[in-house]
């Protein structure tokens, strides 16, 4: 048994990204967050 080959599962590129939770994206152009006070 080599125990230089990575452990079963996604390839390491894949693994951070599907353990990582979805965050909403930032807002654009500084628009207050939702929720937040109505642009004026």
């Amino acid at each position: 048994m080599s125990t230089d080959q990575p452990p079963p599962g996604p390839p390491p590129d894949e693994d951070p990204f599907r353990k990582r939770p979805q965050e909403p994206p930032p807002p654009a152009g500084g628009q207050p967050p939702p929720g937040g006070p109505p642009p004026e």
